[in-house]
């Protein structure tokens, strides 16, 4: 069984701030919650199986495509992982 939700990584000028949310809400409206200045480095969906963790798609609402394998990288090693899984 696989989930899926929606997310954005973003640049607060010191640190990079994933997260990670309900596929039911908008990016927009995510991103409204935080700073202003935060930049936006990526957004798209994430799923995430017993197989493995996968970046796709991108934010229609914020006009904002995934980095990919970046992307993936970063949510692995939030959850304790260094390597990305294939």
């Amino acid at each position: 069984m696989r989930h899926e939700a929606k997310y954005i990584v973003f640049d607060d000028g010191t640190y990079v701030v994933p997260v990670i949310f309900s596929d039911f809400e908008e990016h927009s409206e995510m991103k409204q919650r935080y700073p202003s200045n935060y930049k936006i480095l990526g957004a798209g969906f994430i799923s995430v199986g017993k197989f493995g963790l996968s970046c796709y798609g991108e934010s229609v609402t914020l006009n904002v495509k995934l980095r990919g394998k970046e992307d993936e990288a970063i949510f692995l090693n939030m959850f304790g992982h260094e390597e990305v899984w294939s």
